[in-house]
């Protein structure tokens, strides 16, 4: 805590007067008056550190001449005063002695000042602690990350501390790392962060310094990753069983086209010879498709829009079901550039917020296509749902940002298709809407090839 600006003065003046008055000591108190001329120092080593290198210069001129002013008028308190290379020798040992005493309180001056600025603008929290465990300052860091305002914590105990999960004592985590989750918040606005907390042991004063390193964004990222693992795994696996299904199922299609070739077949038998057929053909289409949404593509290559949106809404009636109606009107076909895959992931994952936004009660997605401005496609998913709430409108792309309950999202998705979508020399917007929430996803419409430049004959012009 900053000393006063009253008892900062107050103190300089005492100590400042002292050195020049103690040749008045002197009759009382003898010899050991004349110890009072090393008080000269604390006034200098006071102001150079609270006013840096111009408060330095003033204070040790100040206090030479006070004390060698006083050593002139008072002599040795008898009334002699001192002779003049008597008060030029002290003069010239107290302005050494000073400034070395200014040099060094610059110098604490300095590495006071680049800790109070680390320790303020520091990314992960610092809270000190005295040596019996109580807090004695905290950095914003840790009041935001604690959610509890510094004035709150200052003078608690370390295990009392608010929200602080069931971290040890702090003297068990001196060169340890303690790892958990602290809850922010009450209520409906209670969230969980993970941290990790360890102790730095500290000598003067004598306490801890305990700091405090928010994983939340870690720990997210790390749980996409292995999702997204397992994602892939299970396209992999996916792709295998489908591509293992597709000869038995063209075998089973060949022989129904056979039967119905023939001719002269009861109708009945010829009638559940064709159910066989339609139905074989089915399952050869979604085998087709799931192979096609498992094919990775490269990044700039040409693709028909209309055709991958298409598959892509294909392949999500098939998971959805009908509880969720999905529906795509193609207003525009035509060629963008971009990647192939990325283009279905991004298509899938706002098909798949937007079920989960309807619910498994019902409701209707709907996926248009349309000419964009400047050049570009726009591909617009638009759901039924109760649509984003206001106070995430302006951060809902942010990483780890989400609508969703706990456990049942990230809040990577969006993020990750808009840096697909940009990358791609497009973009993914949220749009205005009356009800529900609409994603639009923008992409370069791919140029026309140019034709080579044809040089004609004046002969062929003029006839």
């Amino acid at each position: 805590m900053k000393q006063s600006t009253g008892s900062f003065w107050l103190a300089v003046s005492v100590t400042a007067l002292l050195p020049a008055l103690h040749p008045l000591m002197i009759p009382a108190v003898g010899v050991p008056s004349h110890l009072l001329w090393w008080v000269h120092v604390l006034p200098v080593a006071m102001v150079a550190f609270r006013f840096g290198l111009r408060g330095a210069v003033v204070a040790v001129l100040a206090s030479s001449i006070a004390v060698a002013s006083g050593e002139a008028l008072f002599g040795t308190g008898y009334g002699t005063s001192a002779d003049t290379a008597t008060i030029t020798a002290l003069f010239v040992a107290l302005t050494l002695t000073t400034l070395l005493v200014a040099a060094f309180a610059l110098y604490a001056r300095g590495v006071s000042r680049r800790y109070g600025t680390l320790f303020e603008a520091s990314p992960s929290g610092i809270v000190r602690l005295n040596r019996s465990g109580r807090v004695e300052e905290v950095n914003p860091a840790a009041a935001r990350l604690l959610g509890v305002a510094p004035s709150q914590l200052k003078g608690i105990e370390w295990n009392d501390i608010p929200n602080h999960g069931e971290w040890p004592p702090a003297e068990e985590l001196v060169g340890q790392l303690w790892s958990g989750v602290v809850g922010v918040g009450e209520g409906l606005g209670r969230s969980d962060i993970h941290v990790s907390v360890t102790a730095l042991p500290q000598d003067q004063p004598p306490g801890f310094q305990m700091v405090l390193v928010d994983r939340t964004s870690e720990v997210a990222h790390q749980n996409e990753l292995e999702r997204q693992g397992h994602l892939s795994t299970l396209g992999e696996a996916l792709a295998g069983v489908a591509h293992e299904l597709r000869n038995p199922i063209q075998v089973i299609l060949s022989y129904s086209e056979m039967w119905t070739g023939m001719g002269g077949l009861p109708p009945v038998i010829e009638e559940d010879a064709r159910d066989i057929q339609t139905q074989a053909r089915r399952m050869r289409d979604m085998v087709s498709e799931l192979l096609g949404f498992s094919r990775s593509r490269e990044e700039g290559e040409v693709m028909e829009l209309p055709d991958v949106v298409r598959r892509v809404v294909r392949m999500h009636r098939m998971t959805l079901g009908r509880s969720v109606r999905v529906v795509e009107t193609i207003k525009w076909e035509g060629a963008v550039t971009g990647g192939e895959g990325w283009v279905e992931q991004i298509l899938a994952n706002l098909i798949s917020n937007a079920a989960h936004a309807v619910g498994r009660g019902g409701g209707t997605i709907t996926v248009s296509v349309v000419a964009g401005d400047a050049g570009t496609a726009r591909v617009t998913v638009h759901d039924d749902g109760p649509g984003v709430p206001t106070e995430l409108r302006d951060r809902i792309f942010r990483p780890f940002v989400t609508t969703k309950e706990e456990g049942e999202g990230t809040g990577l998705g969006l993020a990750i298709s808009r840096r697909l979508a940009r990358r791609m020399g497009g973009d993914l917007v949220l749009e205005e809407t009356d009800g529900g929430a609409a994603f639009a996803l923008e992409l370069p419409m791919a140029s026309p090839p140019e034709l080579p430049e044809v040089d004609i004959p004046s002969e062929a012009v003029s006839a």
